[in-house]
């Protein structure tokens, strides 16, 4: 009930539509009663023209009187039906009585006056009823009516054929009535797949806002096929929630309606017809306890399929390689025979939701047939009421079944939108101060202070670190793999925050820094070079944004990938594909040392930058690189040391710690772990640096 409140919250900014959404289902339910109202008449109307079968005790039946006019003694003259004459009012009851007992009513008759007789009341007097109009309880009644009616001539009869005309009208009306609520129902769907679209837009960006400004612990947490689950296919369970919570607007006013006329017409057999909603409602409760629970676990294996092929797919080369494909079909054989039987126990709660709600309404409605055609018999009610009621009764049980459907369907989209908002509810734990500061354009040293950082606690990956990287100088990392190398750049880039120690620009700590300002003074060259599924200029310009067509190609040269970018047949024009792979891997590296090269940061991080190069490109960038790092204050991090020999300052890392630090040839004379590695490399051995 929180999370289908929550999403509901999501309505509030779209008031307006909301309250024209209710009131075309207040509207819609309006002309449903009219239409219930209406069949009740027109059944009515069609009972009143016609004769009754055989003959009993009184009961209502129309008898059709013509007035001929004064005799010579001052008496009326009548003619019933078109065939019997009667003189005086004592004939003409007498007649009337007959009728109303024995014999057929003709029901083409002419006549100027239409008599129904509509039984006894309590008194056992005869009640009837004039031109359909006026009721005359009693022989008295009826006999001054007809003196009024007969005082007025020719023009006070009851016209011809007023039944069927009647009937015409009302069918004409009903018609009306059907037009009206299919427009009053296309603008309640309308207008509730709208508001739902848009909250789910909103949800949507909302989380996308969030996702891309958490830390990289965040999403080293979570799988990336259980954040594209939720981001897909539990977002949509979000909208779906929000539309059917707004198409239930509906069912409940339009129940209350029918609900209002059934009490009205009759509330006894009202009370009758509910016997069956109390019965329905634990086993609901129960089956939607149920429902939830599957749907959860079988939204919980939807995430699972989508990680697993997102592995498949990403390590294919290594799939194909090993000739691993019937393995990783079994996998995903086994996870999606898990996700079907989650998802059967779903359909098994929900399908026994339906039968309940049939079988428990439909009890109620046999008690009515039964409990209202003994009234019929009896004579407490007419047939049209009876009738009307079913109508009203039928048109009432429609909505409750509609909302024990919609209640199905929110009981398995309840939590998809629950785990979506576990997105927008996670926390960011490395969230900016308040009073955080703009870093600072210029500087004078990064320093790290007694750092210690690990990515699963008690397990350390960097112990105790030290550093000074001064304004404009180059340093170099290098160690084995697993020494800390990668780390130690990300947390000069704040991507994570250490546990003990910390990292300062001039005596101001990165943690008291607006990271968007702090990401603005840094370009960055990854060790597994990433391009967007666009063209090379695209992939270029990201580095920065504003930048024109001239820089663009000059920050390619620079990174020794013009010449060959100007040799495809679309130039920069050219869609390098998914991750690039329409390129060479040296292609990509160079592309992405462009990027850097272009934002023109003062602060440069190149991670492996070089090792998918050839030595010749190798040799083209590192001029450009050395050209470009004057004034600049850059880390690099690479197994070639070649790349570094003229770095300021080459940091030996050994376990997570500093094991030595100064030029290359410091290095080589005092670190034996530096100089086996520059002699591993200089005989051309494997290196034992790994990228």
């Amino acid at each position: 009930m929180h999370n289908l409140i929550r999403a509901l919250k999501y309505v509030l900014p779209y008031k307006w539509h909301l309250a024209a959404l209710i009131a075309a289902s207040l509207l819609f339910s309006a002309t449903q009663a009219g239409g219930i109202l209406l069949i009740k008449d027109g059944v009515d109307a069609a009972l009143k023209n016609m004769a009754p079968k055989k003959a009993g005790a009184i009961g209502a039946v129309d008898v059709r009187v013509r007035l001929a006019g004064l005799n010579a003694k001052g008496q009326m003259q009548y003619v019933l039906n078109g065939t019997q004459p009667c003189v005086g009012h004592a004939a003409l009851l007498r007649a009337i009585r007959e009728y109303a007992t024995l014999k057929d009513v003709g029901a083409d008759a002419a006549a100027d006056l239409r008599i129904r007789v509509a039984g006894q009341n309590a008194d056992n007097q005869i009640k009837y009823v004039l031109n359909g109009t006026r009721t005359c309880v009693g022989n008295e009644e009826l006999i001054q009516a007809i003196k009024e009616l007969a005082s007025g001539g020719p023009g006070e009869a009851a016209p011809e054929n007023d039944g069927s005309r009647q009937l015409w009208i009302i069918g004409g009306m009903l018609l009306l009535v059907a037009l009206g609520r299919g427009l009053f129902s296309y603008i309640q769907a309308y207008l509730s797949s709208y508001v739902s679209n848009r909250v789910s837009r909103s949800a949507q960006n909302q989380v996308m806002q969030k996702m891309v400004g958490m830390p990289l612990a965040f999403f080293h947490a979570h799988r990336t096929g259980e954040i594209l689950s939720r981001m897909g296919r539990d977002s949509e369970a979000l909208r779906k929630t929000v539309k059917l919570s707004t198409d239930v607007i509906k069912e409940p006013i339009t129940l209350a309606g029918a609900i209002g006329i059934v009490f009205w017409m009759n509330w006894k057999l009202a009370l009758i017809g509910f016997t069956g909603f109390p019965l329905a409602l634990w086993p609901m409760i129960l089956l939607s306890r149920k429902m939830r629970k599957a749907s959860r676990k079988s939204r919980e294996k939807a995430a699972d399929m989508s990680s697993l092929m997102l592995q498949i797919f990403g390590g294919i080369r290594l799939v194909r390689a090993y000739g691993q494909e019937q393995a990783e079909h079994g996998r995903y054989v086994k996870t999606n025979q898990e996700l079907f039987r989650q998802e059967m126990k779903a359909t098994r709660a929900r399908a026994l939701t339906r039968p309940i709600v049939e079988i428990l309404s439909s009890l109620g409605l046999a008690a009515v047939v039964v409990v209202g055609g003994q009234m019929v018999i009896q004579g407490a009610v007419e047939p049209a009421q009876i009738v009307g009621f079913m109508a009203a009764l039928i048109s009432m049980y429609n909505p409750a079944k509609s909302l024990a459907k919609d209640n199905e369907d929110i009981q398995d989209v309840i939590p998809g939108a629950e785990r979506f908002f576990h997105l927008l509810d996670a926390p960011n734990t490395m969230p900016d101060d308040p009073s955080a500061a703009v870093a600072p354009a210029r500087f004078e040293a990064i320093e790290i202070k007694n750092l210690t950082f690990s990515y699963v606690p008690g397990t350390p990956v960097l112990k105790n670190i030290n550093l000074r990287i001064g304004s404009g100088r180059t340093v170099a990392l290098v160690g084995h793999t697993g020494a800390g190398k990668s780390t130690l750049a990300d947390l000069v880039c704040r991507f994570y925050d250490p546990q003990e120690g910390g990292i300062e620009i001039d005596g101001l700590d990165l943690r008291r820094i607006r990271q968007r300002s702090l990401f603005s003074r840094i370009a960055i060259v990854p060790q597994e070079p990433f391009l967007f599924n666009d063209t090379i200029r695209a992939n270029i310009l990201y580095g920065k944004p504003g930048a024109d067509q001239a820089e663009i190609e000059a920050a390619a040269r620079a990174a020794a990938i013009h010449a060959e970018i100007a040799a495809m047949p679309k130039g920069y024009a050219t869609v390098v594909g998914e991750r690039g792979n329409n390129l060479s891997g040296g292609q990509r590296q160079r592309v992405s040392i462009a990027r850097a090269l272009l934002r023109n940061a003062p602060i440069l991080i190149l991670d492996e930058a070089t090792s998918s190069l050839d030595s010749e490109s190798e040799l083209l960038v590192q001029q450009a690189v050395e050209r470009l790092l004057a004034g600049r204050t850059t880390l690099i991090i690479a197994h070639r040391l070649s790349t570094i020999r003229h770095a300021d300052l080459i940091v030996v890392l050994s376990d997570g710690r500093i094991e030595d630090l100064g030029s290359h040839d410091e290095l080589l004379a005092r670190s034996a772990t530096y100089s086996r590695f520059w002699q591993m490399q200089s005989r051309g051995s494997v290196p034992a640096i790994a990228p």
